[in-house]
């Protein structure tokens, strides 16, 4: 509580010196606030990341509070730090998405990976708790919504000593002797998986809130029904001046976010394999997040070309 209670109240102090900035003529004073702003961006980038539910969703929802609140106030400037700052967070949190389809080939049903060797361990460091609410994070994660039975409830006592479950990732062997020493085993916990692809989620709801303010070029309704499918608030009222590189930018991480989905569909075998440890019904998909990825993608550019429409007078 209290970490929530210290971020906030920065995000809204370095919001206070924006506005101070932009009403004041002095340009220290606006080198001043842009560089705070680029220290929080910098450390809300590191919560995102962080393999703790509570802290990554908290760098999220202040990440989108200093957009929602901030925008009529950033420079162009001030918002190239933002926009970098969202991307890179988007970028960090399907680190451990890629670091695991890497041992796999497209198409592959090998369960224990194509390039190297990947094992499953388990090891006691966590509470039944815990270990619950990073299955429940699972069902929502990695399966559809009719994809889903009863979610998984804590039974017994909460805080005993529970099992996670780990992936090592051993590299390819070759036909040169080398000591254990000088191998490197890359660890992915199953935690550390779902917690980056929450985060991930919620800032793509940031980016698609933070473009679909700019479709300022299709209807009401069409506006509102591409909020319900990315599951973002109503952005119309939200004053937003980017760029057009900056528009780029989230765009191409759109598409990023895109083909990391498609990338983990074309590899069964380890779709079957999260299934097993993240003990969910059905083979793991991030079809939920290339729903909101392409629902955004498409929506900009058919308002794009609706808003082109409308300035050449084509029929």
């Amino acid at each position: 509580q209290g970490l929530k209670q210290t971020f906030g109240m920065t995000t809204d102090l370095i919001l206070d010196w924006l506005t101070c900035s932009s009403n004041s003529p002095d340009a220290i004073i606006s080198k001043s606030a842009t560089l705070m702003l680029k220290q929080l961006v910098i450390i809300l980038i590191e919560c995102t990341v962080v393999n703790c539910e509570t802290i990554a969703r908290l760098g999220c929802s202040c990440l989108k509070h200093l957009i929602a609140a901030g925008s009529q106030k950033f420079s162009s400037n001030q918002w190239e730090i933002v926009i970098t700052g969202l991307v890179r967070a988007s970028e960090l949190t399907l680190y451990p998405s890629h670091q695991l389809m890497s041992s796999f080939m497209i198409g592959s049903e090998n369960f224990y990976g194509d390039i190297g060797t990947v094992r499953v361990a388990a090891r006691r460091d966590s509470t039944v708790m815990e270990t619950n609410r990073i299955r429940q994070l699972c069902y929502q994660i990695l399966l559809l919504d009719y994809q889903r039975n009863e979610i998984p409830q804590v039974t017994g006592n909460p805080d005993l000593e529970d099992r996670t479950y780990l992936f090592l990732l051993h590299p390819l062997e070759s036909n040169e002797k080398t000591d254990k020493e000088e191998t490197v085993t890359v660890r992915v916990t199953l935690s550390e998986l779902i917690t980056g692809l929450t985060a991930h989620n919620a800032i793509l709801q940031i980016i698609g809130q933070t473009l679909l303010a700019k479709c300022t070029s299709i209807s009401s309704n069409q506006l509102i029904f591409l909020s319900s499918l990315t599951n973002t608030q109503d952005a119309s009222k939200i004053e937003i001046e980017l760029e057009s590189n900056q528009i780029g930018i989230l765009m191409a991480s759109l598409n990023q976010s895109l083909m990391a989905s498609k990338a983990l569909d074309g590899r069964p075998g380890l779709k079957f394999l999260l299934q097993k440890v993240a003990q969910i019904p059905h083979a793991a998909n991030l079809y939920r997040q290339l729903k909101v990825a392409w629902s955004v993608y498409a929506g900009y550019l058919f308002n794009s070309c609706v808003r082109q429409i409308k300035e050449k007078n084509l029929t």
